[in-house]
């Protein structure tokens, strides 16, 4: 935990992998949280197998204890990193999974993560109608819940489906989002977002755009790991 929150996060990867070896002494919760952890610092440094195979086994302790929020929550992560190696299918599977098992609990957090996930997905396949509406509800569940995070997260989605579709609005709302991450030291966010409006600069053809955000963005994650 100490090398994650400096940054030195293969170093926090290798750390929860050599604790993960006795975790079979653990009750269901400390072995979920773990392998959370560990999934998650893999994620960050590209170990997508590790990744994925980590965050499985905790999705299983938190069906074991009957943790559907746990189990929902796990599942919208898994989504986010089985697309980054391509496995777009099981992404969508995942999300869609995530979203009916927490429209059964009391809406929250999870539930407007979920959604932004859907809206995210969607923008990757340049379903812009979808990304919209999905968006759009991630949006309006962070206000009802006053939750930064998860408002930074609903403005990412929804900017990036309006700048593709040539909103000015758009960039107004990445721009946003970073700034609300930058604040509030969420520096894995700050970074994606600057990633998401070098990404629609190429995009858009907008070399300006796309060299100012893409080199923003490699100097924004150098600095913090």
């Amino acid at each position: 935990a100490q090398a994650a929150a400096l940054g030195a996060h293969r170093e926090a990867a290798a750390h929860y992998g050599r604790a993960l070896r006795f975790v079979d002494s653990l009750p269901p919760n400390a072995r979920a949280e773990l392998l959370e952890r560990r999934s998650h610092e893999c994620y960050l440094t590209d170990q997508a197998d590790e990744a994925i195979g980590a965050l499985r086994s905790a999705i299983e302790c938190r069906r074991e204890l009957g943790d559907r929020l746990g189990e929902g929550d796990g599942l919208r992560s898994l989504a986010d990193i089985l697309w980054c190696p391509g496995r777009r299918g099981a992404a969508d599977d995942a999300a869609q999974e995530a979203v009916d098992l927490l429209e059964q609990l009391p809406p929250g957090r999870e539930l407007a993560m979920a959604y932004g996930t859907v809206a995210g997905l969607c923008n990757t396949a340049e379903d812009t109608e979808g990304a919209l509406a999905w968006g759009s509800r991630a949006m309006e569940l962070a206000l009802r819940l006053d939750d930064t995070e998860v408002l930074i997260y609903a403005l990412s989605c929804v900017g990036t489906a309006e700048v593709l579709s040539g909103r000015p609005e758009g960039r107004e709302k990445l721009e946003r989002s970073v700034e609300l991450a930058r604040a509030a030291g969420l520096h894995e966010q700050a970074a994606e977002v600057l990633e998401t409006l070098g990404a629609a600069g190429v995009r858009l053809r907008s070399h300006d755009m796309a060299k100012r955000y893409l080199d923003a963005a490699a100097e924004y994650c150098i600095e913090h790991g």
